[in-house]
């Protein structure tokens, strides 16, 4: 099983909000952070976390505005859920910062 999810709801970590530019607390109020844990508790792993735990630039959205993705300065909306059995065979999954013209970045995943 594999979810892709446009949520605002951001990791279980500090790590996936940009908090120098944004102060507000979406993404993680404790209803918005119940919700990963949920999916989390039913066995399904954040893929590109479970990859790449401790990058603080792993963001999938940047406002359109004042250079924020040029910067790298921006909030990690886009996520690839995975169960457990799939996210062990996971070989890869960026974020495609480079593609498009949307202030979302697509994110891959790979499986062996």
């Amino acid at each position: 099983m594999i979810l892709e999810a446009n949520v605002i709801v951001i990791g279980l970590t500090a790590v996936s909000v940009q908090n120098r530019v944004n102060r507000l607390p979406v993404g993680q109020l404790p209803e918005e952070r119940a919700i990963i844990e949920r999916l989390i508790g039913r066995g399904l792993v954040d893929v590109g976390r479970a990859l790449d735990p401790d990058n603080d630039q792993l963001f999938t959205w940047w406002a359109p505005w004042r250079n924020m993705r040029q910067r790298n300065i921006g909030w990690r909306l886009d996520h690839v859920f995975a169960s457990e059995a799939l996210a062990s065979r996971a070989t890869a999954c960026p974020v495609q910062k480079d593609i498009g013209t949307s202030d979302h970045a697509p994110v891959t995943a790979t499986f062996s």
